[in-house]
């Protein structure tokens, strides 16, 4: 297993760090077999090899995407071992994921060979190039635009990184022969209700900012808040629809919702955000399956 990812490392370092933009999705599924096969203990000592083989012949800048991919994948492998939810699990490797995106892009770019400004005034001028006189029909002045589309492609990547390692490692589980937890359907997916009131609160909130003389770090934030609780709520807006229409009209409308928000988007986002609401407040979603069955 040591010998697995020294070659990646080695690999990695001939070809001048091109592959380790792709250690998130690579490197944790292995341990994640060998930690759910022989446990916590046997996957320290090979986290301990790889690491020391990662100071020999890896550079500095590795060192973070390799421990963090053996922190992913000695800990998803061991809760796997434990019968652990899919919840946790996911939850698991976003977050992890999250907090390796805003640290290599955010916090500790300039270490990691990244100028955020410099990305940002490349973005901007490209975008007055192409646009022109349209960039004043942002909702905000285009430089603090961009910081929050910035900051959100970093949580949005995070997010789906987190998601694909959850799948892989799930899809290889199950193929290897090892005892995983079975994926809920979307139907059976719940969430706390104060999650659901926090989500629509920030949502609210974010709206009525473009109304309301506000500092700019304020303005950043709650449309970056709004933006995520937006996601949220989307999703089980989605499934409510979904949900509905096997219900009551007995058609799987998935594509119509798609095509509604592509081409009827200011009306069919707001509503399917207040249909996610409903969904995760309300008794909504126990109602259509009790109809259902």
């Amino acid at each position: 297993m040591t010998a697995l990812y020294g070659l990646v490392l080695l690999i990695n370092r001939q070809l001048a760090g091109l592959v380790e933009v792709y250690f998130m999705f690579i490197l944790p599924i292995p341990l994640v077999v060998y930690s759910a096969k022989y446990g916590l203990r046997n996957s320290l000592i090979v986290c301990a090899s790889v690491l020391l083989l990662a100071l020999m012949i890896a550079l500095p800048e590795t060192w973070f995407y390799i421990g963090t991919s053996l922190f992913v994948g000695v800990s998803y492998g061991s809760l796997v071992k434990r019968k652990a939810k899919n919840g946790v699990l996911l939850a698991l490797t976003m977050l992890v994921s999250i907090a390796s995106n805003v640290l290599t892009m955010l916090v500790f770019a300039a270490f990691f060979g990244y100028d955020p400004v410099e990305e940002l005034a490349l973005m901007q001028e490209l975008l007055v190039q192409t646009m022109g006189s349209q960039v004043n029909v942002l909702p905000m002045e285009l430089g603090s635009f961009l910081v929050v589309m910035l900051v959100l492609g970093t949580l949005l990547t995070g997010i789906m990184e987190g998601a694909l390692v959850h799948m892989l490692s799930n899809l290889l589980l199950r193929r290897l022969k090892i005892e995983v937890r079975p994926f809920k359907p979307m139907t059976q997916w719940s969430v706390p209700k104060w999650t659901g009131y926090v989500a629509f609160i920030a949502f609210s909130l974010g709206i009525l900012s473009s109304y309301v003389k506000i500092n700019e770090t304020g303005q950043l934030l709650l449309t970056v808040l709004m933006t995520l609780s937006a996601i949220y709520l989307l999703v089980f807006g989605y499934i409510a629809i979904l949900l509905y229409g096997i219900v009551v009209w007995k058609r799987n409308v998935a594509l119509l919702v798609i095509l509604a928000c592509l081409f009827l988007s200011v009306i069919a986002v707001p509503f399917l955000v207040v249909m996610g609401f409903l969904y995760i407040t309300t008794e909504l979603r126990e109602q259509l399956l009790a109809r259902r069955n």
